[in-house]
């Protein structure tokens, strides 16, 4: 953060034990629509023992994008931008706070996202807490919401406050993929979840068609196990009060509409989702889970950043021939046979999926009439669960060999994504 910043006021408010946690971020242009995330803010303040910090972002006033609202006239004629911003933040915190409480206040000049983003890393900050306006088309492709691009340039969780939301959530809904994102959330899950009444830890399992029966029951055994304990892995995290209850939900079809689906149906005033930055390959604008679930509900949204390493590394050998693949999975197969291996699925419009970890490969089969790859694996522990999961009409072969004279990847790409077989 540059020296030369423009800092507001900064009066420090009575009521609020500072410093003993961390701080909380409030992000506001003191909108009608930050009344709610700073009431929210606040009484997290309270249950953290956290100090509390106003920043707003300018703008400079040379960018080439418009900005998603116009200002609004200024309440003074001849205020400058800064003065003008500041009365607003004066105004707000008077309509939330009791008097004569005022809370410290930065005004910095920017890009809003990485500003905010910056700031809470200089504070340390637990989590940042945003309003929340509905943005339409033609705004939204000119520039990306605010929370939004928030959790992904920053490593902070955000709280995305719906309006009219004064105090803390009381029916939770947590998307849980692989389990990271909500594990992040620790201590602050105690804090935000004190006062609900029902939490929700929902997995989407996306169902394709199997070959054969053995295969469909083998993968879905597979998902039911190892969702149980990301479950279990999530509970151990947040360590919530004995007398809170957490339900479990496994679910089937598209993930965003499953989930929406079932927000609506319990009636949730929060969801938590992760939001993935740093994804390999083709990401189609508004796709990701993230950006359709705050798009679509209603209700206050917790982003909590989550990086997903690239999946396809750096390989020796790619091939887009189909000629070349038969050979070469054959030599894949002889080489690798019987090695431990665990098979990943990524899709465009969903988080990475792991099909079966340390599994034993059984062999790689390439049908060109057919357009199709199959990879078989067995269960080293059960030797009659086994499974032969087969891509159609794949794009791209990858290859990584180890040093030993075998491989420690196979990646396959198609036209919704890839898949992954690492060895070890």
């Amino acid at each position: 953060m540059q020296s030369d910043m423009l800092v507001g006021e900064q009066r420090r408010e009575p009521e609020l034990p500072m410093s003993t946690q961390g701080t909380l971020v409030v992000a506001s242009d003191g909108g009608d629509d930050s009344v709610a995330a700073l009431m929210v803010a606040r009484e997290l303040a309270k249950r953290f023992g956290s100090a509390l910090e106003l920043v707003s972002v300018l703008e400079p006033t040379g960018v080439i994008v418009p900005p998603l609202r116009s200002e609004p006239p200024p309440l003074h004629r001849g205020a400058a931008r800064v003065q003008e911003r500041r009365e607003r933040l004066r105004l707000l915190c008077e309509r939330v706070l009791p008097a004569p409480s005022r809370l410290p206040t930065r005004i910095l000049l920017g890009d809003v996202p990485t500003s905010i983003a910056n700031a809470a890393k200089c504070h340390r900050a637990q989590l940042v807490v945003t309003g929340r306006v509905a943005h339409g088309r033609i705004e939204r492709a000119m520039r990306r919401e605010t929370p939004l691009a928030l959790a992904r340039v920053g490593s902070v969780p955000v709280l995305s406050v719906a309006p009219g939301r004064a105090g803390l959530p009381r029916v939770v809904v947590v998307a849980v993929g692989e389990g990271h994102a909500a594990v992040r959330l620790g201590t602050l899950a105690r804090a935000l979840f004190q006062e609900a009444v029902a939490v929700h830890l929902v997995s989407v399992e996306h169902q394709a068609p199997a070959r054969w029966e053995s295969e469909a029951r083998a993968d879905e055994d597979e998902f039911t196990h190892r969702t149980q304990r990301t479950f279990a892995a999530v509970m151990a995290a947040w360590k919530l009060p004995a007398d809170l209850p957490i339900e479990t939900h496994i679910l089937t079809g598209e993930e965003g509409e499953a989930l929406l689906s079932f927000a609506a149906s319990v009636g949730a005033d929060l969801v938590v989702v992760g939001a993935v930055h740093g994804r390999h390959g083709l990401q189609l604008p508004g796709t990701d889970l993230a950006t359709k679930l705050y798009r679509a509900l209603s209700c206050s949204t917790l982003l909590v950043p989550e990086q997903v390493q690239a999946a396809l590394p750096r390989a020796t050998s790619v091939s887009v021939a189909a000629s070349e693949w038969p050979a070469l999975l054959r030599e894949f197969a002889r080489r690798n046979d019987g090695r431990r291996a665990s098979l990943t699925v990524e899709e465009r419009d969903a988080s990475p999926r792991v099909v079966v970890e340390h599994w034993t490969l059984a062999g790689v089969h390439c049908e060109r009439d057919e357009g199709t790859i199959a990879i078989m694996l067995a269960d080293p522990g059960d030797p009659q669960r086994h499974l032969s999961h087969v891509v159609a009409q794949p794009t791209v072969l990858a290859l990584r060999g180890a040093t030993s004279g075998c491989d420690d990847l196979l990646v396959v790409g198609y036209a919704e994504g890839q898949l992954t077989l690492s060895l070890s």
